[in-house]
Order: C-alpha cells, then sequence, then structure tokens
C-alpha cells in the first residue's frame, strides 16, 4: 500500500471516545460518596451506642453490688453478639447487654429496659464466675 493512498494522511487523528473516562469517574464518585455516607451512619450508631452505655454506667456507678465487685471509674460498651444471644435465650427484645469494667473487675451487665428503652427496669451483673448480682 502505499503512503498516497492512506486515507488519513493529513487528517488529524481520530480523538479517542472521553464517555469511558467519565462514566469511570462518575463511578469513583459515586463510590465515595456512598462510602462518606455509610461510614457517616455508622459513626452516628457507634457514637449513639457509647453515649447509652456510659449514661447506664453512671446511673449503675453508686450502686452496692457495682462497687463491690467492679469498683470505680466503671466503663460499658455494648456486647451485640451476647446481646443477640440473650435476646434470643430469653425472647425478650428490650434486654441489652454490656461489658463493664471497673477499678475491681469486670462482668457483663444485662439491662433490661422498659417500653421504648427509655428507663431501666432492672440490671444484672453477671460475673466471670458466673454468679449474678442484681444491680438495680
Amino acid at each position: 500500500m502505499s503512503q498516497f493512498n492512506d486515507p488519513t494522511l493529513g487528517n488529524p487523528p481520530p480523538k479517542k471516545s472521553s464517555t469511558v473516562k467519565w462514566v469511570i469517574i462518575g463511578l469513583v464518585v459515586l463510590l465515595v460518596l456512598v462510602g462518606i455516607c455509610c461510614g457517616g451512619c455508622v459513626a452516628m450508631g457507634l457514637f449513639g451506642v457509647n453515649m447509652a452505655g456510659q449514661q447506664i454506667a453512671s446511673e449503675l456507678q453508686g450502686t452496692p453490688g457495682a462497687q463491690e465487685h467492679l469498683g470505680d471509674n466503671l466503663k460499658m460498651s455494648m456486647n451485640f453478639t451476647e446481646t443477640a444471644n440473650e435476646q434470643q435465650r430469653s425472647g425478650n427484645k428490650e434486654v441489652v447487654v454490656f461489658d463493664a469494667t471497673g477499678s475491681k473487675g469486670s462482668g457483663k451487665v444485662i439491662v433490661t429496659q422498659g417500653q421504648g428503652g427509655q428507663a431501666i427496669n432492672s440490671a444484672i451483673l453477671r460475673l466471670p464466675d458466673g454468679r449474678e448480682v442484681p444491680l438495680k
């Protein structure tokens, strides 16, 4: 083939389609936005759970059972696995289990909430040896 018969001779090279580039950019932006939204929702949920643990810890801090077995500086964090297990075992969806740690020891605090989750109906400290101590 001769260079004189080349149809592209003297013409600018064909433009590459930018559609693929914009689709990829759009997908990346969409994934970033979804990641930010999901991450924000998870962060807000964890913040709320931590606040609930702090509030319940402050309510139970002065009780005789908590003082005797856990001591001061009571810290509580929700245990999702134990909560699900306890709800299934008891059949009560108003039960929440917290891991509790204080200056004297640790254990699991099983809290039964009232309707709407506002008030604590009862709280039981389950010690590592299996004994249960009523807190409220």
